[in-house]
């Protein structure tokens, strides 16, 4: 049965799947000027959680029969369908009412399981720390859960990618009973540095309101 799932999970890094799945949305980008939401909702299929179970299965074609990757794998799968569901709610109706229902969600539940992570790219590895020192309960339904997931997915899959060092940081802050920071870090490049400086000089708090991408 582990051969069959880690069989299964290499499958992600075949060049016939890569392809089917950077295909994905290309018939609503070709649309003159497709909605905003339609648009997110193609990326995140695209990306979400199946960017590093991408990665992950290029790692077990190389570790054959390593269990913690095979788990870690599933997880990335399981979540991966949580947010396929959110964006797709008529893809399993059963499931997406099931997803509704209440359920509180730990803190944990999103932070732990980035912590070492490794994510392996063409080019480079980058390793995930992540760190939360306090507990509460963050969502109370598994759809909100997956609301969460895909931008936290969306934020270490950038940061990942432009990361120029080794290291990319999730930190999560409690301000108050009632709010939470969360941090991503990466290491920034110097042309990178640059770019920021130029387009926004020294008022980066407007990288907040979104659009700025080089």
């Amino acid at each position: 049965m582990r051969g069959l799932l880690q069989t299964q999970l290499m499958q992600f890094y075949t060049p016939e799947f890569l392809r089917t799945a950077q295909a994905i949305g290309t018939a609503t980008y070709a649309l003159d000027d497709p909605p905003h939401e339609l648009r997110k909702a193609c990326h995140d299929l695209r990306g979400g959680a199946l960017t590093a179970l991408t990665s992950f299965s290029r790692l077990l074609s190389r570790r054959p029969g390593d269990q913690h990757l095979v788990r870690k794998a599933v997880f990335l799968a399981r979540d991966h369908a949580k947010m396929m569901r959110s964006i797709l709610p008529d893809l399993d109706e059963a499931i997406h009412a099931a997803d509704e229902r209440v359920k509180r969600h730990s803190i944990h539940e999103f932070v732990d399981k980035w912590h070492e992570i490794t994510v392996e790219m063409v080019s480079k590895r980058i390793r995930v720390v992540a760190l939360c020192d306090f507990e509460c309960y963050i969502t109370s339904r598994c759809l909100e859960s997956s609301a969460v997931d895909r931008i936290l997915y969306n934020y270490i899959n950038n940061a990942v990618r432009f990361s120029d060092g080794e290291i990319v940081r999730l930190t999560v802050i409690r301000l108050n009973s009632v709010l939470t920071r969360w941090v991503v870090e990466n290491q920034l490049t110097n042309r990178q540095k640059v770019w920021l400086h130029k387009t926004l000089g020294d008022e980066l708090a407007g990288l907040f309101q979104g659009g700025y991408t080089q």
